[in-house]
């Protein structure tokens, strides 16, 4: 089964349901849009004190977890979920400025597909 057949709308449904207690959920993200045509996945995470470090701005941690969630995510759209799952095998991160509140917004796009991993980026 590819989740990337169903509607725009069944595809938000289901990967913001996606499994009971995750740590994307944990820490609020959000799925807001997909576009399968261009293989392009965006979500929105709030900026709270519970994932701040102890100087009041994001953790940088949360930033990663962001982006593997969101690759992760994209990359479960284009697979045939009855025979296999993507997860991140590697993530590199630099972070140029600092954030204390609101919300990150992340998009992502699948670069290159090959037959056993594919390159993300926004």
């Amino acid at each position: 089964m590819y989740i990337k057949d169903k509607t725009k709308e069944e595809i938000l449904e289901f990967i913001n349901n996606w499994g009971e207690e995750t740590f994307a959920k944990t820490i609020g993200i959000h799925f807001i849009d997909i576009d399968v045509e261009n293989e392009t996945l965006t979500a929105t995470m709030p900026v709270t004190p519970n994932i701040h470090q102890p100087f009041g701005i994001m953790h940088g941690g949360a930033s990663c977890v962001l982006a593997e969630t969101m690759g992760s995510s994209l990359s479960n759209i284009f697979i045939d979920g009855s025979k296999y799952f993507g997860v991140g095998t590697n993530i590199n991160s630099n972070h140029l400025r600092s954030k204390k509140r609101r919300n990150c917004n992340c998009s992502r796009t699948i670069y290159q597909k090959r037959k056993n991993n594919a390159c993300f980026g926004d």
